[in-house]
């Protein structure tokens, strides 16, 4: 998932400064982008848990805050992703010849895994 998306298919963080003994980071919402909250969640947890699935350069892990309630970003979807990756609102919203000639949605068939994680560690 996270190599589909690539860089372009990530938002940026604000910091949320309401805990000062740790940065936490406010994810923005990408109105395009399927949510996939429920994966970063697990991701970020393990990275915050210590588990050597990163490399030991860049910043250090920080817990991420994710949800409907975070601002928005406006930001151009990534092209040639599987149509799956994208929010189907939205892309229903869209022209079907844009849809094909500037979004370039993949026929690629990307099978998403469900996550089951407790709602309490969340």
């Amino acid at each position: 998932m996270l190599q589909k998306l690539g860089f372009e298919g990530m938002s940026s963080d604000d910091t949320d400064n309401r805990d000062l003994t740790q940065r936490v980071y406010r994810v923005r919402v990408l109105d395009w982008q399927r949510n996939v909250d429920r994966e970063l969640h697990v991701i970020d947890r393990m990275r915050l848990e210590g588990e050597e699935v990163w490399a030991s350069q860049g910043s250090k892990p920080a817990p991420r805050i994710r949800g409907e309630g975070n601002p928005s970003r406006r930001r151009d979807p990534p092209t040639g992703l599987p149509e799956s990756f994208y929010n189907a609102t939205w892309l229903i919203n869209k022209d079907k010849s844009w849809r094909e000639r500037v979004l370039c949605v993949s026929k690629e068939e990307f099978h998403w895994l469900k996550i089951n994680c407790n709602e309490e560690e969340r």
